[in-house]
């Protein structure tokens, strides 16, 4: 009997750890100490609208930006973003259970859903891989057009399959920058890492890049990150 009750509670373990991310190789544990309903920074209750159906928190800036956490008091503190990255996906808990909704099932449970977000850790080498990508400056006539009015990220898909990312990087007047398109492995996630290098000055600057690269065939969230570095880094 003893036997069978841990059998059974570490069954239910399992279950718990991966729901949601049962087909995510790149899973490596359920992080449960974050937010599971917005607002996720307190301090701006008053808006938390999140257009994103998934979250990638790949720096120690980003989760301090994205949760206002101050300095040194996260827990993530001492993360390891190099191998790793945070993930946020809104699931149903029951539908992730019961339903299978992944391979096409579209009845559901009776009671209405209950969506919350769930965080968890994952493998870097085994999430994303780098989709080859050229970064071009400045921007063309037609690219200046489209984003002159606009105050974030644009991806622009040509006939032939090839993507222009426009995006605006910021930092002091000095600062550099560096660029990498990867592909969720597992989510359908295009995302733009952006290495930003402090330079030194005291004034601040502003740019825009276009990054070309093959897009792939599909339906893919777009997502820019952004690593602030030191200037030696």
């Amino acid at each position: 009997m003893k036997l069978l009750i841990c059998l059974l509670f570490f069954s239910n373990l399992v279950m718990a750890q991966s729901l949601g991310f049962a087909k995510d190789s790149a899973f490596v544990k359920l992080i449960d100490n974050l937010p599971k309903k917005p607002p996720f920074d307190t301090a701006y209750s008053y808006s938390f609208e999140i257009k994103h159906k998934y979250l990638y928190l790949i720096s120690s800036k980003d989760v301090y930006e994205v949760f206002g956490w101050k300095e040194g008091s996260s827990k993530f503190r001492d993360f390891d973003f190099v191998n790793y990255h945070i993930l946020a996906k809104e699931i149903c808990n029951q539908c992730e259970m019961y339903c299978k909704h992944d391979e096409g099932q579209r009845d559901c449970h009776r009671n209405v859903c209950n969506r919350e977000w769930a965080w968890v850790m994952r493998d870097n080498k085994k999430a994303f891989k780098e989709i080859s990508s050229q970064e071009k400056l400045p921007l063309n006539d037609e690219q200046n057009t489209v984003m002159k009015f606009r105050y974030y990220d644009t991806v622009l898909v040509s006939n032939s399959g090839m993507a222009t990312w426009l995006t605006h990087s910021g930092g002091d007047c000095h600062a550099t920058f560096k660029f990498s398109v990867f592909q969720d492995n597992y989510y359908p996630a295009i995302i733009l890492k952006e290495w930003n290098y402090n330079g030194g000055c005291r004034a601040a600057g502003f740019w825009e890049f276009a990054i070309n690269f093959p897009m792939p065939y599909g339906d893919f969230q777009t997502s820019k990150n952004v690593i602030f570095m030191k200037r030696n880094e």
